[in-house]
C-alpha cells in the first residue's frame, strides 16, 4: 500500500505558478529593469488572462487549484490527464492526453502539474514545443524532467515561446553555467514551494500519518491510498 499527503502543497504551488503566469504575460521583469533606470516605457506586448485559454496537464490538486484561479480572471480551462473522469467544476473541458498534440496550438498558456515517473519524463519535447503558438507560455509547477530542457533551449534560441516560469528543473538544482539562467523570457525560481519550510505543512503531514498509523493497526481502510490505475 501507498499514501500519499493530498492537499499539502497545493496553496502554496498554485500562489507561485499564478504568479509566474501573471509576471510572464505583464512583462513585469521588464518593468522592474525599467524602474531602476527611471525609465517610463510603455509596451504593446502586455497580455491578459481574460479570455485565454489555459492548458493544464495534471488535474490532480495542483492543477484544479491553478484552473480555479485561471477560471477567476476570465480564462478558459481545458484539462489534459490519463484517463478521463468527472470534470471538476474549475475546468471547462478535459481531453485524454493522447489529444494532447491536437490541443496545444490552441493553447495561450500551458501549465503542467504531472508526476514523475516513464509516462511524463519529457512529455514536453521539442516536438511538441513546437507546436505551440509563437508567443505562448508556458509554466511548470510539476516536476523538472516533464519538460526536455535540450528542446526548451532550442526553440527559445528560436525566439520561439512569450516566456517560460520554472520553479522545477532538469537537472536540480540548475547549474549555474546553464543558458537558461541568462535568458530573459524566463523566470526561474528554486523549487521554492516543495519543501517543509512552509508554514504547517510538516504539521498536516504528520497527522495524516499518523491517522493512517492508527487505521493501518485497527486493521482498517487507509486514507489517500494511491490507486494506481488512476492516470494524472
Amino acid at each position: 500500500l501507498l499514501a500519499n499527503c493530498p492537499g499539502i502543497f497545493g496553496p502554496a504551488v498554485c500562489e507561485l505558478m499564478v504568479t509566474h503566469t501573471l509576471n510572464l504575460l505583464k512583462k513585469t521583469r521588464r518593468f522592474i529593469a525599467q524602474q531602476s533606470r527611471h525609465e517610463w516605457i510603455l509596451h504593446e506586448d502586455i497580455r491578459s488572462l481574460y479570455g485565454s485559454t489555459v492548458l493544464i496537464i495534471g488535474m490532480g490538486d495542483l492543477g484544479t487549484r491553478y484552473a480555479a484561479v485561471m477560471k477567476a480572471f476570465g480564462a478558459c480551462t481545458i484539462g489534459v490527464r490519463k484517463t478521463l473522469t468527472a470534470l471538476p467544476e474549475s475546468f471547462d473541458a478535459q481531453v485524454p492526453v493522447e489529444d494532447l498534440d491536437r490541443i496545444l496550438p490552441e493553447a495561450d498558456i500551458v501549465a503542467m502539474f504531472l508526476p514523475g515517473g516513464s509516462g511524463t519524463t519529457h512529455l514536453m519535447d521539442e516536438r511538441r514545443l513546437r507546436l505551440l503558438k509563437s508567443d505562448a507560455i508556458i509554466v511548470n509547477g510539476g516536476r523538472g524532467n516533464s519538460i526536455d530542457p535540450s528542446g526548451l533551449k532550442a526553440v527559445l534560441r528560436d525566439g520561439l515561446l512569450g516566456g517560460v516560469g520554472l520553479d522545477v528543473t532538469e537537472p536540480e538544482p540548475l547549474p549555474e553555467s546553464d543558458e537558461l539562467w541568462d535568458v530573459d523570457r524566463v523566470l526561474i525560481t528554486p523549487h521554492a514551494v516543495g519543501y517543509s519550510h512552509m508554514e504547517g505543512v510538516m504539521d498536516r503531514m504528520i497527522d495524516m500519518l499518523t491517522e493512517n498509523l492508527k487505521r493501518y493497526m485497527r486493521g482498517e481502510d487507509l486514507l489517500y491510498v494511491i490507486d494506481r490505475n488512476k492516470g494524472y
